[in-house]
């Protein structure tokens, strides 16, 4: 579920270049760079193997990628970014029906994760954290960042202020493989002491 959320996020994004890594080692990954314009199923689509459908494809190159994606934008990939692309053995790895399932999925948790962009962009944050909360049931892990942060810090005061829940959202997320920043401490700097 959670990576058919980020195969959606890729299927709007754009791959130019193509420059085969190292073969030195069976299982090793290939490099390109993103461009403009190109999705994730039309990248899936040129460089699938043989063996593997489109959706199979593309499954693993979200898999493999999930912090090549931007959080806050419409086109998850920005020109000029890298992607790897996992071996044939890697993409044969996940059967065809739960690459399916998981593609639709995403493409599902996207059109949400979207709609939530639009809406907060718009000041409508109680459609925008409305919108999230749809696309973190689709297991998108974007969705699952932003709602960590509004949980975290949200300075619209739309969501409470709850830790566990944050946590919650930041960890569905951290399982994805997206990075999440080191919190700031809340803490007083006890090494300033007053006089």
């Amino acid at each position: 579920m959670k990576f058919c959320s980020l195969v959606l996020a890729l299927v709007t994004t754009t791959l130019v270049t193509f420059v085969p890594a190292p073969q030195a080692q069976a299982g090793a990954l290939a490099v390109y760079t993103v461009g403009e314009g190109e999705t994730v199923m039309k990248i899936a689509a040129k460089l699938r193997y043989p063996s593997a459908p489109e959706n199979q494809m593309a499954y693993a190159i979200v898999r493999a990628n999930s912090n090549a994606f931007s959080v806050r934008t419409k086109e998850r990939l920005v020109a000029g970014a890298k992607l790897q692309i996992p071996s044939e053995a890697t993409v044969l790895a996940t059967r065809p029906e739960v690459a399916d399932q998981g593609v639709e999925t995403l493409r599902k948790g996207e059109v949400r994760y979207q709609a939530g962009l639009a809406a907060e962009k718009s000041g409508d944050m109680k459609g925008a954290v409305n919108a999230y909360i749809e696309a973190a049931r689709f297991g998108h892990p974007l969705a699952d960042l932003r709602l960590g942060q509004l949980y975290d810090k949200d300075n619209t005061k739309t969501l409470p202020r709850d830790l566990q829940s944050s946590i919650a959202h930041y960890q569905k997320a951290r399982d994805f493989g997206i990075d999440i920043e080191k919190p700031t401490s809340r803490a007083p700097d006890i090494t300033k002491t007053s006089k």
